[in-house]
């Protein structure tokens, strides 16, 4: 069993490689080799994110670029934009993640070439060309899962997204998983099994976080709507 050795206070702000099918670098590993317990200053809802980022986006993961550390980890990957929501990210850019071999987040493993990701980013200031952060750290990363019928939902993994709507009283725009069709689980372990299983083993714990989703005409709606106002 893994050693819980840090605890972590985030502000709101804040070993092989090995070929991802052909496309790019996976990060050394998923998960790190001390298991890392987060407490968050403030967590978002998705209106709140989206006021507070730089840009958001539907963004592809690409090449594992390096790791930082000192203090937790940081871990640096190549990103595209799929589809942009507001701001002016590049094409290409480097995505953070906090997490990296030295450790990582609980049930939160490190991206893998080809993960999806809705993000709410703010620009930052590292080693690498074009850096983004997300806002709020893993609490505003959805991840993208497709239905049978073609319909994209995104999954707020703790759903702390969810929560902080039910707190402000925001519209409730997540469901939660366990009420969705079992086929966005299916995609989820065809997509990225690991996440899948850190989501399986969360429940087995009897977890507090419950996994959310919201679909993506809903989350469009919401955008727009704060791109106009």
């Amino acid at each position: 069993m893994k050693r819980r050795i840090f605890t972590f206070l985030l502000a709101a702000a804040l070993v092989l490689l090995t070929a991802c099918s052909g496309r790019g670098t996976e990060p050394p590993v998923r998960i790190g080799e001390a298991i890392g317990e987060a407490s968050l200053l403030r967590s978002y809802s998705a209106a709140e994110a989206f006021q507070e980022a730089d840009a958001v986006a539907l963004v592809r993961v690409g090449d594992w670029l390096g790791e930082q550390d000192g203090g937790f980890p940081i871990t640096f990957y190549k990103a595209a934009v799929v589809k942009s929501y507001k701001g002016d990210l590049p094409r290409e850019f480097t995505l953070m993640q906090n997490g990296g071999s030295a450790g990582t987040y609980e049930d939160y493993p490190l991206y893998t070439c080809g993960n999806e990701l809705l993000v709410f980013l703010r620009k930052a200031d590292a080693d690498y060309p074009d850096a983004y952060q997300s806002v709020g750290s893993f609490s505003t990363v959805l991840y993208a899962a497709d239905a049978v019928d073609g319909t994209r939902y995104y999954l707020d993994r703790f759903g702390l997204m969810s929560m902080r709507e039910q707190e402000t009283g925001d519209s409730a725009l997540g469901q939660p998983l366990s009420r969705m069709p079992e086929e966005l689980r299916a995609d989820l372990e065809k997509t990225d099994a690991l996440l899948a299983e850190s989501l399986s083993s969360g429940e087995r714990k009897n977890s507090s976080f419950e996994a959310y989703v919201y679909t993506q005409d809903a989350l469009e709606t919401l955008f727009a709507s704060l791109n106009q106002g």
